[in-house]
């Protein structure tokens, strides 16, 4: 039963109230009776507009969109629409002749999922990942999806096999990569990995083991390619069981991807590698300055997943002993110590790849890299560590780790064991962007920020670890400013005034060839208005404008050594042009910032005005990206146009792209619709 609030029941009692005194006086019956009734029309007016204006609070937005097929023949007329709201399916009917949908009374920011499926199986069902936009307003509100792009199927047919005996994997979890995300749901990035985790897992195309022909089939669209993905996890235990061949991973990623959307139709045998647990004694050998073996406080393993955290000594061969069993990298750590009036400086010892070949190990002592042989199973390691006296020993920084990702932690090493007070660290950012719209006036400032972090210490306190309070921002750069810190061998306080320099931050995903758009800037997608009124409620232009070209793409390279590409043509209007263009994008794992720069992207209407306060570079406000901040690349070419049904404007380069550590080079041809 539906409740009134009090604001409507207020005004119920003083309808009711007036009534009484105009009709106190008044002898008249049918008068009476005619006021009365009046008045009681009145009341439930003001009932029914607040029953009215609370459901429209409840569920104020209203979806709006537009079927496409990208399938020559397929059509989407007989598209019927679906809208998954709170666990439950509403039905909501099919589309118009031009293939226009409507779905209203829906609750404002929430997660929906809208179905889109053929009757007649013309292409194949397509789900889209929603986030509705939060409303304060009484009145509804509409929200345009735009073009919901849905294709012809097809059943691809495909065999995975272990790597090096050809054994046939009969056994996987394999999926497509289907559920499309909605620009809405880009800002929150948690929530919406978790929500389109659990949308993936119950509704994306799954494939199925054939017995008989002993392959996998799955059910993909056509002309919208999509990665297929796997459970890596296979027992449940945390730990990647099968690798994809000759490419980077993360040891601890439960799903990795089988094939990415740009080559899954041009490949239909899959190879994948066993993941091997690293499992051998190690036998660390420590010597001083003058080369004798010497005791240390203690030598701590990182990274030995399944064996000990500290090595223990042996007294009679005077080695550090570990049973080492791990997957992916071990790090070794002997923090500094002090021993009587002698200062021994800390050591950092990192293994890394095994080669099958030779029988070895890659091996970094300090910065200095060899590789070891395993012998009889045993991998034996010399360090030596400096020393001096404690009352000659200054502080010293040995090495740093900056921020890379926005939920990364720094950290400072030190020769001698340190105290620092919070006042004494400062993690600024170089630029931080705010936007704000209002009666057609966006106003763009940026400045540096100070920003607010927590500290604490650790390996005999020569390790400080510096943790940001919040998320960074992806796409910005932090610096670290140290004033001062208590030497703790010598108990003075040193004003050291160290400075780690900026550190470009990135997401922590791998890059995807997929992810590269290639846009005008023109406030239009597919050749229609993205925003058709500015912040003031005016109407925007429907004048074309033409912008330059560029490629955008989302800052995550942290797993790319190299990525080159060169643009070979573009169309226009049709018309085929030829384009010659060399640009290299990651070089020895950084990015190239003479020929790339990241862009601000932020969607308004092309009526709205900008004032840039404090000379921010630029803001690209007329793209069909979510708003963010990109790699932007330039392609020197000019005003092309939206790529339509009816105009092809497109870009084609080709690529080189090298992962880090894995010596393949893949290669290729891109052609990329101008959005």
């Amino acid at each position: 039963m539906f409740k009134y609030s009090k604001v409507a029941l207020g005004i119920a009692t003083c309808f009711a109230l007036t009534g009484c005194l105009e009709v106190e006086d008044n002898d008249d019956s049918k008068k009476l009776a005619e006021q009365v009734e009046q008045q009681n029309s009145i009341i439930q007016e003001q009932l029914d507009l607040a029953k009215q204006q609370h459901e429209i609070t409840q569920a104020p937005i209203t979806l709006t969109g537009k079927v496409v097929s990208v399938s020559e023949g397929a059509s989407a007329s007989d598209a019927t629409i679906s809208v998954l709201v709170d666990g439950q399916w509403r039905e909501s009917g099919s589309v118009d002749e031009q293939g226009q949908f409507s779905v209203a009374k829906l609750p404002a920011g929430h997660e929906v999922l809208v179905k889109v499926a053929s009757a007649s199986d013309a292409f194949v069902t397509r789900y889209f990942a929603v986030s509705t936009p939060y409303s304060t307003i009484t009145r509804e509100e509409s929200f345009d999806l735009l073009d919901l792009e849905v294709s012809a199927g097809y059943t691809k047919e495909f065999t995975v096999q272990e790597s090096g005996t050809g054994e046939g994997l009969k056994a996987l979890s394999i999926w497509a990569a289907d559920i499309v995300a909605d620009d809405t749901m880009v800002g929150n990035r948690r929530p919406r990995d978790a929500y389109l985790e659990q949308m993936t897992k119950e509704y994306s195309q799954k494939a199925v083991f054939n017995e008989e022909k002993s392959v996998y089939q799955i059910t993909l669209a056509k002309d919208l390619p999509s990665a297929l993905l796997y459970q890596a996890d296979i027992n449940a235990d945390k730990i990647a069981d099968y690798r994809p061949e000759f490419a980077p991973f993360n040891f601890d990623a439960e799903t990795m991807t089988l094939v990415s959307a740009d080559n899954v139709t041009d490949t239909d045998n899959f190879y994948l590698e066993p993941v091997k647990q690293q499992a051998y004694k190690l036998a660390l050998t420590v010597l001083n300055s003058d080369g004798n073996v010497i005791e240390v406080d203690r030598i701590v393993a990182q990274g030995n997943d399944m064996g000990a955290k500290f090595a223990t000594l042996n007294a009679e061969t005077m080695q550090y002993e570990l049973d080492a069993k791990y997957f992916g990298q071990l790090t070794l750590q002997i923090p500094s110590f002090i021993k009587g009036d002698v200062v021994f400086n800390g050591s950092t010892v990192n293994i890394q790849s095994y080669d099958e070949q030779n029988g070895s190990y890659g091996v970094e002592i300090n910065g200095n890299y060899n590789r070891v042989d395993l012998v009889d199973n045993t991998l034996n390691l010399v360090v030596k560590v400096t020393d001096n006296l404690v009352e000659e020993t200054s502080v010293s920084v040995l090495n740093t780790k900056g921020m890379r990702t926005a939920e990364d932690h720094a950290a400072i090493y030190f020769n001698v064991p340190v105290a620092v007070e919070a006042d004494s660290i400062e993690v600024q950012k170089n630029q931080d962007v705010t936007i704000s719209s209002e009666d057609g006036l966006t106003t763009v400032v940026a400045q540096p920020v100070t920003v607010a972090v927590s500290t604490s210490t650790d390996l005999n306190n020569t390790r400080l670890k510096i943790s940001p309070d919040a998320p960074l921002e992806v796409g910005r750069s932090y610096s670290i400013k140290l004033n001062k810190v208590q030497n703790l061998a010598s108990g003075e306080t040193e004003s050291i005034g160290y400075s780690t320099g900026y550190t470009f931050v990135q997401t922590d995903s791998d890059f995807s060839l997929d992810s590269i758009v290639a846009d005008n800037d023109n406030f239009r997608k597919n050749g229609k208005l993205i925003l058709t009124k500015n912040s003031a409620g005016q109407s925007s232009s429907d004048t074309q404008s033409y912008n330059p070209t560029y490629l955008f793409m989302p800052i995550n390279f942290a797993n790319v050594e190299h990525f080159s590409i060169q643009y070979t043509g573009y169309t226009e209007n049709g018309e085929q042009y030829d384009l010659n263009r060399d640009v290299t994008v990651v070089e020895d794992g950084r990015i190239n910032t003479w020929n790339t720069d990241v862009a601000r992207v932020h969607q308004l209407a092309n009526n709205e005005q900008i004032v840039y306060p404090h000379n921010y570079t630029e803001l690209n406000p007329g793209t069909t990206l979510t708003n963010g901040n990109y790699l932007r690349v330039r392609t020197d070419v000019y005003y092309l146009g939206d790529n339509t049904s009816t105009s092809t404007n497109d870009i084609t380069f080709a690529y080189k792209l090298q992962l880090k550590g894995d010596k393949t080079i893949k290669t290729g041809t891109l052609t990329l619709p101008i959005q």
